[in-house]
């Protein structure tokens, strides 16, 4: 990286000190010192979302925090954050809204926007790994992908049970999902959150495994035997609610805070319309 100018240098150092809360005083080698300790892909994502989304901060103002943050970790000799997945998907949604362009519905989970899925998904992962009936080849990939598609869509319980095959199908690195009023939505995942693409792919590989089809009125998330095999029958909204909470209990959290239970509320009751935004 070129040498900089002093006004530069001065200009990155009081992005940096903001980005970390720095005290006016501190001196450059300690903000330099912070921001490469602290500032992790996540921390930076959230911070340039939130500064994006609350208007904080220009584009251009923007752009010169990326760029000092490629500056300080290459002091160290160490890969910006900026280069992240979590960073760059933060990045296009807000080169998007400066454009203007309208552009389908994309929706990436990740897991500081939505700690309680996260945790759903991490206790439903350890369930497989350690067999029983989430360790089956149908349960856990439904459950996931039920529980995912949920709650990017927003979608009721009503609403979910009724996705049949015409409505999801694989999509770069996730699933599309179309909604009731025929709009579509993209849906993906960056880690620790699982990709959807992975769970729709087990599921429909253990529907044809069974001899059920998987055309484009088939139904995606089907009820189960006493052997985990797929059933011809679709589940029902009061198997949706059994999900959500024998979930949310195994993450140790049955009352499942934030976006969760905005989530569980509303696939817990009769279609009530409503729907998130992203």
């Amino acid at each position: 990286m070129p040498a900089l100018t002093n006004a530069t240098k001065s200009d990155y150092i009081r992005a940096l000190s903001n980005l970390v809360e720095a005290a006016p005083s501190t001196s450059f080698e300690a903000v330099l010192a912070r921001v490469t300790s602290d500032v992790t892909p996540t921390v930076a994502a959230a911070y340039i979302d939130r500064a994006a989304t609350e208007g904080t901060m220009s584009l251009s103002s923007l752009r010169r925090l990326r760029s000092a943050l490629d500056w300080a970790f290459s002091e160290v000799g160490v890969a910006s954050p900026s280069t992240s997945a979590e960073v760059q998907a933060v990045w296009t949604g807000v080169l998007r809204k400066a454009r203007g362009e309208s552009t389908p519905q994309h929706v990436t989970l990740m897991a500081q926007r939505v700690p309680d899925l996260a945790l759903l998904l991490q206790a439903l992962e350890l369930a497989a790994s350690a067999g029983g009936e989430a360790g089956q080849p149908y349960a856990a990939p439904r459950d996931t992908l039920l529980l995912i598609v949920g709650a990017a869509t927003m979608m009721t319980a009503s609403e979910l049970v009724a996705l049949t095959f015409g409505d999801i199908s694989a999509a770069d690195e996730g699933v599309r999902v179309r909604l009731p009023e025929e709009r579509w939505v993209h849906v993906d995942s960056l880690p620790p959150i699982p990709s959807p693409l992975v769970s729709y792919a087990s599921v429909r590989k253990a529907t044809l495994a069974a001899g059920l089809g998987t055309g484009p009125d088939d139904p995606v998330f089907r009820a189960t035997d006493r052997w985990d095999a797929p059933r011809a029958r679709a589940i029902g909204k009061s198997d949706v609610t059994r999900i959500v909470k024998r979930w949310a209990t195994a993450s140790g959290n049955d009352e499942v805070d934030g976006l969760g239970a905005k989530w569980l509320r509303l696939c817990t009751r009769s279609d009530s319309g409503g729907r998130r935004s992203s």
